[in-house]
Protein backbone atom coordinates (compact mmCIF):
# COMPACT_ATOMS: atom_id res chain seq x y z
CA UNK A 1 0.00 0.00 0.00
CA UNK A 2 1.39 3.36 -0.95
CA UNK A 3 1.27 6.00 1.70
CA UNK A 4 1.09 9.71 1.19
CA UNK A 5 2.70 12.34 3.41
CA UNK A 6 -0.67 12.84 5.14
CA UNK A 7 -0.82 9.16 6.08
CA UNK A 8 -2.47 5.90 5.02
CA UNK A 9 -6.01 7.06 5.85
CA UNK A 10 -5.78 9.76 3.19
CA UNK A 11 -4.60 7.14 0.71
CA UNK A 12 -7.60 4.93 1.47
CA UNK A 13 -10.00 7.87 1.16
CA UNK A 14 -8.51 8.87 -2.19
CA UNK A 15 -8.73 5.33 -3.54
CA UNK A 16 -12.36 5.03 -2.41
CA UNK A 17 -13.25 8.36 -4.02
CA UNK A 18 -11.43 7.36 -7.22
CA UNK A 19 -13.35 4.08 -7.33
CA UNK A 20 -16.63 5.83 -6.61
CA UNK A 21 -15.93 8.29 -9.42
CA UNK A 22 -15.73 5.45 -11.94
CA UNK A 23 -19.28 4.25 -11.18
CA UNK A 24 -22.28 5.34 -13.25
CA UNK A 25 -23.90 8.57 -12.01
CA UNK A 26 -27.19 7.04 -10.74
CA UNK A 27 -25.36 4.42 -8.68
CA UNK A 28 -22.84 6.95 -7.37
CA UNK A 29 -25.56 9.41 -6.35
CA UNK A 30 -27.59 6.60 -4.80
CA UNK A 31 -24.69 5.48 -2.60
CA UNK A 32 -23.97 9.06 -1.55
CA UNK A 33 -27.66 9.63 -0.78
CA UNK A 34 -27.75 6.42 1.25
CA UNK A 35 -24.76 7.48 3.31
CA UNK A 36 -25.89 11.06 3.82
CA UNK A 37 -29.47 10.07 4.62
CA UNK A 38 -28.32 7.39 7.04
CA UNK A 39 -25.97 9.70 8.91
CA UNK A 40 -28.48 12.54 9.17
CA UNK A 41 -31.31 10.18 10.10
CA UNK A 42 -29.15 8.43 12.67
CA UNK A 43 -28.19 11.69 14.36
CA UNK A 44 -31.81 12.89 14.37
CA UNK A 45 -32.92 9.52 15.74
CA UNK A 46 -30.30 9.67 18.47
CA UNK A 47 -31.38 13.16 19.53
CA UNK A 48 -35.05 12.20 19.52
CA UNK A 49 -34.30 8.98 21.36
CA UNK A 50 -32.27 10.75 24.02
CA UNK A 51 -35.07 13.26 24.51
CA UNK A 52 -37.60 10.45 24.94
CA UNK A 53 -35.61 7.93 27.00
CA UNK A 54 -31.88 7.29 27.14
CA UNK A 55 -32.50 3.55 27.60
CA UNK A 56 -34.08 3.13 24.18
CA UNK A 57 -32.18 5.82 22.26
CA UNK A 58 -30.37 3.30 20.05
CA UNK A 59 -33.66 1.89 18.82
CA UNK A 60 -34.64 5.38 17.71
CA UNK A 61 -31.37 5.61 15.77
CA UNK A 62 -32.39 2.50 13.83
CA UNK A 63 -36.06 3.49 13.50
CA UNK A 64 -35.23 6.89 12.04
CA UNK A 65 -31.86 6.15 10.42
CA UNK A 66 -32.82 3.20 8.23
CA UNK A 67 -35.86 4.78 6.55
CA UNK A 68 -33.97 8.01 5.96
CA UNK A 69 -31.07 6.06 4.45
CA UNK A 70 -33.46 4.28 2.08
CA UNK A 71 -35.13 7.58 1.19
CA UNK A 72 -31.70 9.10 0.55
CA UNK A 73 -30.80 6.20 -1.74
CA UNK A 74 -34.02 6.57 -3.74
CA UNK A 75 -33.65 10.35 -4.02
CA UNK A 76 -30.00 9.91 -5.00
CA UNK A 77 -30.98 7.42 -7.68
CA UNK A 78 -33.56 9.85 -9.05
CA UNK A 79 -31.08 12.73 -8.95
CA UNK A 80 -28.38 10.72 -10.69
CA UNK A 81 -30.84 9.61 -13.34
CA UNK A 82 -31.85 13.22 -13.96
CA UNK A 83 -28.18 14.15 -14.36
CA UNK A 84 -27.71 11.42 -16.98
CA UNK A 85 -30.92 12.46 -18.75
CA UNK A 86 -29.83 16.11 -18.78
CA UNK A 87 -26.45 15.21 -20.25
CA UNK A 88 -28.05 13.11 -22.98
CA UNK A 89 -30.54 15.83 -23.87
CA UNK A 90 -27.80 18.44 -24.02
CA UNK A 91 -25.71 16.28 -26.39
CA UNK A 92 -28.56 15.31 -28.71
CA UNK A 93 -28.91 17.31 -31.94
CA UNK A 94 -31.98 19.54 -32.17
Amino acid sequence: MTTHPAGPKVSVARSVLTELGSWPAPLRWSVLGLLLGGVVGGVVGLVLGLLASWRTAWFAVIEVGLPSALLGAVLGLLGGSLVVLGRRLRRSPR
